[in-house]
């Protein structure tokens, strides 16, 4: 028969518990949860029945003062009834031998005298006796009645709890007594730590199916005892305890992060006699904040790189500026003789071509980072594009007294584009001279390897730190960031040799012994297949090799229309050609290019792309629509900014045939006019 809610159970102070036991009959009862040690137990039990005794002496001494003697055991008969109701029947049983001491030795004659001599007094005494006996099993008979039915109504309670409990997708444990020497758990619960139904969960329990046996427990590497869990804590505290966050190491191995709270279960007195638990396996939750705050940590440094990078780009570009804009403002002011014009055009030139460096180093980074750098692969003579970077590098170090000496084996074939390899020697070479001191020597070597090419490059210059080795290629890094670093620099040379370096399907490393003791960076990359082909002995990249001379291509008789609508880009281009002996017109507009075109076409036009109203881009397709004998088909360069390769995709893709960066190189421009026009 069902047992109604009792008060108890109606005074639950926890949020769903655990698992309750399967069978009707728990291997621990209710008994055990209301009889747990309690502050105020042992002092009901024991010291009332003393308190109870002596205070029915105490009435019993001062009524026989006042009115005279009194029946021996009227008054301890009180006492051990009252005891009966509130210490039970071990209390009532207490009370009544008390008693009887006590009356035989101060009120039965002779008194104080524990022998009783008078066959009356001996009836008495037995009665007494014999009632407090009654007493105390009536006591006991009330108290095992109170047993049963809190028995039952624990065994509803926790079918209630496991019902409730069965299907939450949390880990509950639900301790069945105050001490946590049984815990059970829902389903979810044995999940977490792979435990079976009949297991006891308990991380106290000392059993050999116990959690605490099997079950380790850590935070921030402590391991932690069976007291510093959720669980345990809120029985012992007798509060809750908030959300906890542990490791919990499983004897497979698995090692998993649980968030965990625990809450005090209390009777209708406010004793605590069991408790619950809410255990959560946070892992992937910690996995994904670990991630969010290493992505937060990895995004300062970017931003810290970032603002780095950005002030060191301004000085860096500033520098050549200033040389660039002080000679032009001598040479405007026409004060220098011929010596100091020769001077002053050699540093602006220089210096420009060091800014122009320096943007098409952060332009392979924007395309780097964007996976749209491009290789142009053929067989190529790594000898042939080695000399070529000798040969480029060779001046600056001639300056500063440095010997370059290569050592090189013949046929050093490998599939690769010969621009972007020329620049990787010459970023590495580059390097060795401006890190090694003057008189100081570099040495360069290329040999065969089985199954590939490896190029080297070592200086004896100022070396490398250990502790600076692994961050050596990353983008924007550079050992020395202080204002008054001795050299110069983006921290972008080395990471684009290594981008360059491995989409060839190579790698590049870096060794030194220590600061002051020179580097070595060795490039190795797969060697061409044996099969006979014609291969490229160099390819100079004009953004690596310097103008040489006056070798610009003439272009005596060529009619080129310049489209700018920059004054300064305009005429610049205007005295380039006409010194390459073209005859040149120039448009500052889309509009006004087209009116020039139709009124006589030119050989060949040069265009710039980004113009106001109209640019580049409309401006050819509409010239694309001409007949061809009013235009349509002349030869068109393309002269711009954009230099990524999805703008010269898109210039070609509009009807240009060629696509020229600024800032442009003289001889070569003139040399792609001249190509275009058909000289």
């Amino acid at each position: 028969m069902p047992v109604p809610p009792s008060r108890w159970s109606r005074r639950l102070e926890a949020v769903e518990p655990g698992r309750a036991p399967a069978s009707p009959a728990p291997s621990l009862s209710l008994v055990d949860i209301f009889r747990q040690p309690h502050p105020w137990g042992k002092l009901r039990r024991y010291g009332f029945p003393f308190a109870a005794v002596g205070v029915a002496l105490a009435v019993h001494w001062a009524l026989e003062h006042l009115a005279g003697p009194l029946p021996p055991f009227i008054l301890f008969f009180t006492a051990m009834a009252v005891t009966a109701m509130w210490s039970g029947g071990r209390g009532a049983l207490i009370a009544t031998v008390l008693s009887a001491v006590i009356a035989d030795y101060f009120f039965l004659p002779p008194t104080y005298d524990l022998g009783v001599h008078e066959p009356a007094d001996v009836v008495s005494l037995s009665l007494f006796l014999l009632n407090g006996i009654l007493f105390s099993l009536v006591a006991k008979w009330r108290e095992a009645r109170e047993e049963l039915k809190a028995q039952e109504e624990r065994f509803e309670v926790t079918q209630r709890l496991q019902a409730l409990t069965g299907a939450l997708p949390v880990g509950v444990s639900f301790s069945q007594d105050g001490q946590c020497r049984l815990v059970t758990g829902n389903a979810a619960m044995l999940a977490l730590f792979d435990a079976l139904p009949e297991d006891n969960l308990s991380a106290s329990a000392e059993d050999e199916r116990s959690l605490g046996r099997r079950v380790r427990f850590f935070r921030e590497g402590r391991q932690l005892t069976a007291s510093d869990l959720p669980l345990q804590r809120a029985i012992a505290e007798n509060r809750v305890v908030p959300p906890t966050e542990f490791e919990v190491l499983l004897p497979n191995g698995r090692r998993w992060v649980a968030e965990g709270l625990g809450a005090p279960i209390r009777d209708a007195r406010g004793r605590v006699v069991a408790g619950v638990a809410v255990t959560v396996d946070v892992t992937d939750r910690k996995r994904i904040e670990d991630s969010l705050r290493e992505s937060a940590r990895a995004l300062g440094e970017a931003n810290r790189l970032k603002d780095e990078f950005l002030a060191t780009l301004s000085h860096e570009l500033r520098t050549p500026l200033n040389a660039m804009l002080g000679w032009a403002h001598l040479l405007q002011q026409g004060t220098l003789d011929e010596a100091g014009t020769r001077r002053a055009i050699e540093i602006i030139n220089r210096n420009a071509r060091a800014q122009a460096a320096l943007v098409a180093d952060v332009l392979d980074v924007s395309r780097i980072i964007s996976g749209k750098l491009r290789l142009e692969p053929r067989r190529t003579d790594l000898v042939g594009v080695l000399d070529a970077a000798l040969d480029a590098i060779r001046p600056a170090a001639d300056a500063r007294r440095i010997a370059i000496v290569a050592s090189l084996d013949d046929d050093l074939i490998v599939i690769g584009d010969p621009d972007r390899l020329q620049q990787v020697l010459w970023n590495l070479l580059s390097n060795a001279v401006k890190f090694t001191p003057e008189g100081g020597r570099v040495q360069v070597e290329g040999h065969r390897k089985a199954g590939g090419v490896e190029l080297s490059v070592a200086d004896t210059g100022v070396g490398i730190a250990p502790e600076a080795l692994p961050y050596l290629f990353n983008r924007f890094w550079q050992a020395d960031r202080s204002p008054g670093r001795r050299h110069g620099g983006l921290g972008l040379g080395l990471a684009i040799v290594r981008h360059l370096v491995e989409l060839h399907g190579g790698e590049v490393t870096a060794e030194s012994e220590g600061a002051g003791r020179g580097s070595r960076f060795t490039v190795s990359l797969p060697a061409a297949p044996a099969a006979a082909a014609t291969f490229d002995r160099v390819h100079p990249s004009a953004d690596v090799v310097p103008d040489s001379g006056p070798t610009d291509a003439r272009l005596d008789g060529v009619h080129v229309l310049v489209v700018d609508d920059e004054p300064d880009a305009r005429e610049l281009l205007l005295a380039i050609l006409s010194q390459a002996g073209a005859t040149v017109t120039a448009a500052g507009s889309a509009a006004e290019a087209l009116e020039a075109v139709q009124a006589g076409p030119p050989a060949v036009l040069v265009s710039d792309i980004a113009m106001p109203d109209e640019d580049g881009y409309q401006l050819i397709r509409k010239i694309r629509k001409l007949p061809t004998n009013a235009g349509g088909a002349i030869r068109a360069l393309a002269v711009t900014a954009y230099g990524r390769e999805e703008d010269r995709a898109e210039a070609l893709a509009a009807g240009y045939d060629a696509h020229e960066t600024k800032p442009i190189h003289v001889s070569q421009f003139t040399t792609r006019i001249a190509a275009l026009a058909g000289r």
